[in-house]
């Protein structure tokens, strides 16, 4: 498995796309309390189900982590659908914070 180091939101195996991420750095965002450092939000982290706990998602998310630090971001905030229990657990495993902030969406603009 190799993750793409462009834009570290594609993981594939075989040319074939296994799983993927929404890049943080797509739309970076200053955090005016940390001295206008970025931070990076994370959503929409997906594996294919056959390969889920096969370390695809963690490949994704370290190298996500570590484009993050080089970029100087203070923190990486993560969105997930309330109901996905399994992957909190995975994203808790990793050592995101479940307790510490709530999030609110709003959405706009959606094509369905």
């Amino acid at each position: 498995m190799t993750v793409d180091p462009d834009v570290i939101r594609m993981a594939h195996r075989d040319a074939q796309y296994i799983g993927a991420m929404t890049d943080p750095n797509a739309t970076p965002a200053n955090d005016p309390m940390y001295g206008f450092q970025p931070y990076g939000v994370i959503e929409n982290v997906v594996v294919l189900p056959a390969l889920r706990g096969q370390r695809v998602g963690a490949a994704l998310m370290s190298g996500l982590e570590q484009v993050a630090r080089a970029a100087r971001c203070t923190k990486l905030m993560l969105l997930s659908s309330r109901a996905r229990a399994d992957a909190h657990a995975f994203f808790l495993r990793l050592g995101f914070d479940g307790e510490r902030k709530r999030g609110f969406v709003k959405y706009l603009n959606r094509a369905r």
